[in-house]
């Protein structure tokens, strides 16, 4: 249930974070957060005026981050 209109993406996520012990409330605060920030595209990308890009689905910089992972 509360799962209509999420695509395949976020409902992976938040069965994911159900299934290793996040209740449902904070699962969908999580899930939410991260469909803001790119979950619903993952392959969007988001420059910013400081030429740095943000990629994926937690839209990590390509100046911070992403080199680190």
């Amino acid at each position: 249930t509360g799962s209509k209109g999420l695509n395949d993406n976020a409902k992976y996520a938040y069965n994911y974070f159900v299934k290793n012990g996040i209740s449902p409330a904070a699962a969908a605060g999580i899930v939410g957060n991260l469909w803001h920030e790119g979950l619903a595209n993952p392959s969007k990308s988001n420059p910013d005026a400081k030429g740095t890009t943000s990629l994926g689905i937690a839209q990590f910089n390509s100046r911070g981050e992403l080199p680190a992972l």
